[in-house]
Parts: C-alpha cells; sequence; structure tokens
C-alpha cells in the first residue's frame, strides 16, 4: 500500500510591525528550509478581509511562533488579536504539545504571559536550527513534512551554501549596525543572484540605514556639544527620512529644550548684571517650567533669592518680636516663648530677645512647678481622702503633713484633718472604756465566786449601761439569776412586756412597708451613673439622699489609669498627657437605691483637676435605662488648686 503524500507544515508568524526586517528574514529562511510560513505582507491579498484570513490561517496552523524584541515588548498594547487568538488555540492543545513557540529576535525580557513555554533565541549562533528542531518535532506529531529540497531542488548545493553565507553575515550586520559589511555582502550576493530572498531590497534598507546613522551620529554629536541649533538641523533631516528613527524625535525635542533653556538663561545672566533681582526669579520660573533640574552654573537664582530674602528676613523678625511682646503682656508665656526662640535661631542678637526669652523661661517654670505641686497636692489629698475612708487616721494625717510642705496655704475642705484627729481621740476613749469595762467585768466575776449574787448583777448593769454589747463570757448574768429566783421570775415578766411592745411595732411597721411598696412596686429602683471627664482626675461622692447598695463598675475607659469606687466615692483618673490633649474617659456604674422617701434630695459633690470639663449623666436602670438628669461643670479652678461643684436632684426622678 503506499501512503498518502504528507503535507508541509504550517506555521504563522506572530510579530509587532516595529519588528518587521527581522521577521521577514525568519520568513525567508523558514521558506528555505521547506516551511510553509505564514507572513501577512506575503500571504494577504488586495481585497481580502485581513482580520477573517488572519483567524483562519491562525486555526490551521501546526505551530505558532510568536517573535519578540526589546522595541516591540516595550510597546503599551502588544499583546494584540493575534497573540490573544494563539493563547487561546494553545489552551486547546494536550499537554506537553509543541503548538506556541517565543522566539527572541535580541537579548529582551519574555513577557509573563508567554513565560509557561520555553523560548528560543534566535539571535544566538544556533537559534534557528534549535527553532528547526521543534518544528520538526512538531511535524512528526501532526503527520506532516519539513523539505528544503522542495524549495531548493534547483540550486547548485555548493552556490546555495555561498549564498546562504552572504544572506546571514549581512543579514548579521545589519542586526548590529554595521551597515559597511552589510552592504559588501549584500552587493555581493545581488551580483551573485538579484533574486535571492529579497537581497536589493535589503541592499536598499542597508544603504538608506547607513545614511541615516551617519546623520544621527552627527546630531548626537553636536548634541553632546551643546551646539543645539547644529543639531536640531540634522535631528530634523533624519526624522525627514525616517519619522521613527531610534531616538532622534526625543533628542529632537530635548535639543530644542536645551536651545530655549540656553537662551533664557543668557537673559537671566543680563538681568542679574542690572540687579534686578526680581526678573532673574521670573526667568527662572520660565526655566522650571521647562526643566525642574536646570543646572544654574553661576548660582543666578539662589543669590537673586538671597538678596531679596535677606530684606523679607529682617521684616519677619521685627513682626515676631513684636508679637512676642505682645504675648507677654497678655501672660501667654507659652507662645511668647515660641516667637522669642524663633526670633534668637535666626538673629541670635536681637534687641533685647535674649533677656526677654530668659524672663519667659523663668515664668514658664515658675507656672510648672506650680501646675506640678497642685497636681501632687490633689494625688495626696485624695489618698489621705482613701486612708481616712479605711480608717487609717494616722496615715491621713502624715499625708496632710506632706500636703502642708507643699502648699502651707492649703485648706482641708473635708475636714479630714479633724476628723481624723477626732477619731484618733476616739479611739484612745474607747481603749480607755473597753479596759475600764474590763476592770468592772473581772470584778462581777469576782462577786459571782464569792456567791454575792445581786453585787455582781449590779456590775454587769454598770456595763450595759456604758457597752450594751459587751459580751458575758463566763456567763455571771444566767448564773447570777439562777441563784437569785425571784429576781428572775421578775425579769421573765418584763420580757413578756417587752414581747406585747414589739409586736405593736412590727404592726406599726408593716402598715408603713405596705404603703411605702405600694409607692415603689415592692422594688427598689436601680440606678446608672456615667462619668465622662476630660480631666486627669475626677472624684464623684454620693452625699446623702437615700443609701446605694450592691454598687457595680459596668465598665470603663481602656486608656483611664485607674478608675472604681471607694464607699460612695466613684473615681476616675487618665494620664496627665491625655488630659493636656484634651482626651477623654469615662466610666459606668449601677447600684440599687434604697431608704428613700419620695420628698428625698439626692446630694451628690464632685471634684476633680483644673483641666477640662466633667459631665455626669443618671439614669433610671429598673428597667431600660433612661436618662433622667445630666451634670456638667467646666474648667473654672479655685486657688487650692481643685474644682468643686456640688448638685442636689429629687429622688421623684427615680421613681417609676
Amino acid at each position: 500500500m503506499i501512503d498518502a503524500p504528507k503535507r508541509p507544515l504550517k506555521v504563522f508568524l506572530c510579530h509587532a510591525h516595529e519588528d518587521k526586517p527581522f521577521v521577514r528574514e525568519v520568513y525567508q529562511r523558514l521558506v528555505a528550509d521547506g516551511v510553509d510560513t505564514w507572513l501577512d505582507e506575503e500571504k494577504l491579498l488586495p481585497g481580502q478581509d485581513w482580520d477573517a484570513v488572519i483567524k483562519k490561517a491562525l486555526q490551521e496552523a501546526d505551530a505558532i511562533v510568536i517573535c519578540l524584541s526589546r522595541t516591540s515588548v516595550s510597546r503599551e498594547g502588544y499583546v494584540h488579536v493575534e497573540i490573544k487568538e494563539a493563547l487561546e488555540n494553545a489552551k486547546k492543545k494536550p499537554f506537553g504539545t509543541i503548538f506556541v513557540i517565543p522566539a527572541k529576535l535580541d537579548d529582551c525580557d519574555v513577557p509573563s504571559y508567554l513565560r509557561n513555554w520555553h523560548w528560543v533565541e534566535l539571535f544566538s549562533e544556533n537559534g534557528h536550527e534549535r527553532l528547526m528542531r521543534a518544528l520538526r518535532s512538531r511535524a512528526e506529531a501532526v503527520g506532516a513534512m519539513i523539505d528544503p529540497a522542495s524549495i531548493a531542488e534547483f540550486m547548485d548545493e555548493e552556490l546555495e551554501a555561498e549564498l546562504r553565507r552572504l544572506f546571514f553575515e549581512g543579514r548579521g550586520a545589519a542586526l548590529v549596525e554595521n551597515w559597511d559589511k552589510a552592504i559588501n555582502r549584500f552587493s555581493k550576493l545581488l551580483s551573485m543572484n538579484p533574486g535571492y530572498l529579497g537581497v536589493s531590497e535589503q541592499l536598499a534598507n542597508a544603504k538608506r540605514e547607513k545614511s541615516l546613522a551617519e546623520l544621527y551620529t552627527r546630531g548626537i554629536e553636536a548634541y553632546q556639544n551643546g551646539s543645539w541649533e547644529t543639531a536640531i538641523e540634522l535631528l530634523n533631516e533624519v526624522l525627514e527620512k525616517s519619522p521613527d528613527y531610534k531616538e532622534a524625535a526625543g533628542l529632537l525635542k530635548s535639543a530644542k529644550e536645551q536651545k530655549q533653556l540656553s537662551d533664557f538663561y543668557a537673559e537671566a545672566q543680563q538681568l542679574y548684571a542690572a540687579k534686578e533681582w526680581k526678573a532673574v526669579i521670573t526667568i527662572f520660573d520660565k526655566i522650571n517650567l521647562i526643566d525642574p533640574n536646570y543646572v544654574d552654573i553661576e548660582q543666578l537664582l539662589p543669590l537673586a533669592h538671597k538678596e531679596l530674602d535677606e530684606l523679607e528676613r529682617i521684616k519677619q523678625i521685627n513682626a515676631r518680636y513684636s508679637q512676642a511682646i505682645s504675648q507677654i503682656d497678655a501672660g501667654n508665656w507659652s507662645q511668647a516663648r515660641i516667637l522669642l526662640e524663633k526670633v534668637q535661631s535666626e538673629e541670635p542678637n536681637f534687641a533685647d530677645s535674649e533677656g526677654l526669652l530668659k524672663k519667659v523661661h523663668d515664668e514658664i517654670y515658675k507656672i510648672e512647678e506650680r501646675r506640678k505641686r497642685i497636681n501632687q497636692v490633689n494625688i495626696l489629698y485624695e489618698q489621705a481622702h482613701g486612708l481616712f475612708r479605711s480608717k487609717s487616721w494616722r496615715l491621713a494625717l502624715e499625708k496632710l503633713e506632706e500636703i502642708h510642705k507643699l502648699d502651707t496655704q492649703f485648706q482641708d475642705k473635708e475636714g479630714i484633718g479633724e476628723k481624723a484627729k477626732a477619731a484618733l481621740e476616739r479611739e484612745e476613749e474607747e481603749i480607755q472604756v473597753q479596759n475600764k469595762l474590763a476592770a468592772i467585768y473581772t470584778e462581777a466575776v469576782s462577786l459571782l465566786r464569792d456567791e454575792k449574787y445581786e453585787q455582781a448583777l449590779a456590775k454587769l448593769q454598770e456595763i450595759k449601761a456604758i457597752d450594751a454589747t459587751y459580751p458575758d463570757r463566763q456567763k455571771v448574768q444566767d448564773i447570777a439569776r439562777k441563784k437569785l429566783k425571784d429576781r428572775h421570775e421578775d425579769g421573765t415578766a418584763s420580757n413578756k412586756s417587752f414581747v406585747t411592745l414589739g409586736i405593736l411595732l412590727v404592726f406599726i411597721g408593716l402598715i408603713a412597708f405596705l404603703g411605702w411598696s405600694q409607692r415603689f412596686k415592692f422594688f427598689p429602683p436601680r440606678i446608672q451613673i456615667r462619668i465622662t471627664t476630660t480631666s486627669d482626675w475626677t472624684a464623684v461622692e454620693w452625699k446623702s439622699g437615700g443609701m446605694l447598695r450592691n454598687i457595680k463598675k459596668l465598665s470603663s475607659s481602656l486608656q483611664a489609669s485607674d478608675a472604681g469606687v471607694d464607699g460612695t466615692i466613684f473615681y476616675l483618673y487618665q494620664p496627665l498627657e491625655r488630659a493636656d490633649g484634651f482626651n477623654s474617659v469615662e466610666m459606668v456604674l449601677e447600684a440599687t437605691l434604697t431608704n428613700i422617701t419620695s420628698d428625698t434630695q439626692i446630694v451628690l459633690e464632685g471634684k476633680r483637676g483644673c483641666i477640662g470639663g466633667t459631665t455626669v449623666e443618671l439614669f433610671n436602670a429598673t428597667a431600660e435605662p433612661v436618662l433622667v438628669e445630666t451634670l456638667t461643670w467646666g474648667d473654672s479652678c479655685s486657688s487650692d488648686g481643685l474644682n468643686f461643684r456640688r448638685f442636689e436632684i429629687p429622688v421623684d426622678f427615680f421613681i417609676e
């Protein structure tokens, strides 16, 4: 059986317009090697629907060679329709199929969307042969053939080898822009075979490129020498012959800008010599619009600015000095310091700025020291409060002594000192009373042992008259009464009368409770208290108006340095630097309000530092919390550094 003849391998050349001369060479070599190669300028016919024809060629291609170069890859929009179509077709091929072949025409980067396929470097010595090996592998896979003899069978092998050598030496020389060598090789090739692979076009292109290269080189030399007019003339000639030639357009634009800049600078030199400082600056504004990095060799601009700036500098120093004196007169020491330090930094010996600055520093130091002392006094006084509430009388007095060392004029408005002293005196008295009671009790025990029961009971009565809760550890009363039966019987009669009286009191209390519970529906009201402050410390005390029970803190700001409850005092602290920045912290408390009547007035007393302000919000929280009162006080401060405020609220606000 005779096999059907194989078809040639079909290859589609995908390329950018900029690479057309090099791609044409690839086309010619592939055709010479027996590959059925599709190139638009060779295959498209006049009048054809080029879009449809290209898509058909892409669909029928056995392999697609995507030609890449530094010029084409760097151009925006290079991923054109042909590449997208090729990549879509590649997705339909089995894994491992040689279908898409990236081909580098020079040492360019391969785009990320093509890096999944290994590329071939056609500019390398064996690049074309590696491409052909890949295409032969593809031809074998699809049952196609690559037969160079079918194209060049009429040519003598030696002549063909020589022609190829001349052609590719000429192309290699053209790729590295060695136009003399390229012209030499193409001229020889043209004389040997005028129709060989478009050699006449290659020769004409090499001569044209040589002429352009010579003009371009002369233009660059003129540009580098600063001969702007010559450079402009030569580069214009290059662009007239080849609008896209290398960087000619960019150099021409730059040469025109440099000439304009040179003319401006010459004008600035003349204006500087005439001491027209503002006009010099205006010229440099124009220069900067063209080239912000233009080198001012003679430093004309900074010198002109220096002349103007010196006048402005003295004017501004005078203005700041005057403002500083005004701030001193107004007592704004910090603002005065800023202004005077600025004056000193700009002109150290200006007027009396040095002496004034020293005075301002002294005043600021005094204010800071006073502020620190007030804050320390406030802290010590709060500590004294806490010690007093914990019945540490002597420690509370020691804190007050520390306060008086810091501030001899400090006034103990809460009377902590007097109260602590009185408490100490009461403790001493209590000790004396306990000692006296112990002595009497010892005497009663002695009388009991001596069987003097009436005298022993009399001593117990003496003790009860002083302290009704004093414990009868030796059971003196029980033993004595057992011994004195008659007195015991009198005691029983007395107890019956006491029981009758107790029943009567319970009955009266029950009637009162029923009336009061009807008022409060058997449940004492619950309240919520929210304290918000921008001060460094705040303390709010529940002075009177019922009793708070089950007090608990629901929440407090993370930025608070301390927040909580001490008895009936609610305290909230934050760092001083936060308070100086007008930052706020808050705390929310909840409690049950008991021991109240309908005409009760709740009394709150608030104290805080001299910074910022404080708001206290009271909520009826028996059911859902309802705001019933808001209390605020601002930043007025007394001479002792405390900010005190008293509030009264009717308890009816919290009765549903």
